[in-house]
């Protein structure tokens, strides 16, 4: 597994749809349009925890080129239903929400359309289908899906119980025998053009170290994070193969420990799971680096910040 991050590796030009002026109201004026520019940089300002970053990975997913995201383009009045336009709706809701108010507009809004703005496996399936196919020309495994039929019937019989007390919104948790997560690798595989890696993450089977419940915190998701978003943690130029080494030394001399699936829910300790718990969360809070700061001598015990420490 490379990455589960929400990091854009690989942008292609894209053109974004057709933008639809003062299509709707709402508190915030300039929400009235819709388009995945102005949604992105909306979403990156208003909700960042519910968004790809950088906004270039959102803009990229949002208008891709080959694999449809949305029903419609729709309009900013519209309050359900899977278009872009229903996102910026509840978008619009969210600026100057609250506590578990702005939470749910947020999920509305995140491109998975937090089963407001489209059934979750409608959308799962509509994304699926047109990239993990042999609909999409750059895709070359096999169908993931026979129909679009048939991956609505898969997807119902799959969980939507995420695990609780991680440190990510539920539709961006890349592990885990749900929906979500599938969803989550299929907007993967279009962030990075990456299909061929993600398709078999976002199938129904899924694999064993992403959506499956055995999965475990790893090093590959903590560095790919860790050198996009809090590059001072390393010296100049480290990527994350390098990270993964230096951390991995950490690992081999015993300073962490690989924990089981729970673990992900760890904010203390020496784990890889509280490590990738706090590292998860620099995408839209840089403060949060220092908490997952895995250099030992940086440990809270060492009277540094780093809160994964025995």
């Amino acid at each position: 597994m490379t990455r589960h991050a929400t990091l854009l590796v690989v942008l292609l030009s894209a053109c974004d749809p057709a933008s639809v002026p003062d299509a709707g109201s709402g508190p915030d004026a300039s929400l009235a349009e819709v388009s995945c520019a102005s949604y992105c940089q909306r979403m990156e300002e208003v909700c960042p925890e519910d968004t790809l970053h950088p906004r270039e990975a959102c803009e990229h997913v949002c208008a891709h080129p080959d694999v449809p995201l949305f029903d419609a383009l729709g309009s900013a009045a519209d309050a359900s239903g899977n278009t872009l336009g229903c996102r910026v709706h509840h978008l619009a809701l969210a600026v100057g929400a609250t506590g578990p108010e702005r939470a749910v507009h947020c999920a509305a809004a995140n491109l998975s359309g937090g089963g407001v703005c489209g059934g979750l496996c409608d959308n799962y399936c509509l994304a699926s289908t047109g990239a993990c196919t042999r609909a999409n020309p750059a895709y070359a495994g096999p169908d993931v899906h026979a129909s679009l039929d048939d991956c609505r019937s898969a997807c119902a019989a799959l969980s939507t119980d995420v695990l609780e007390g991680i440190a990510q919104p539920e539709q961006l948790f890349g592990y885990g025998d749900t929906a979500q997560c599938r969803l989550h690798h299929t907007h993967a595989a279009m962030e990075m053009d990456a299909f061929d890696l993600h398709c078999p993450h976002a199938s129904p089977g899924s694999t064993r170290d992403t959506c499956d419940d055995a999965a475990r915190p790893n090093l590959p998701n903590y560095c790919a994070f860790a050198t996009a978003f809090c590059p001072g943690l390393f010296p100049a130029g480290t990527e994350v193969g390098d990270c993964i080494r230096m951390v991995g030394a950490e690992v081999m001399r015993g300073r962490y420990v690989d924990e089981p699936f729970e673990s992900f829910t760890d904010t203390s300790g020496n784990t890889l799971g509280c490590l990738n718990h706090w590292i998860v969360q620099t995408a839209w809070d840089e403060s949060r680096c220092a908490l997952a700061d895995w250099r030992p001598g940086e440990w809270e015990s060492a009277g540094g910040a780093g809160v994964c420490d025995p």
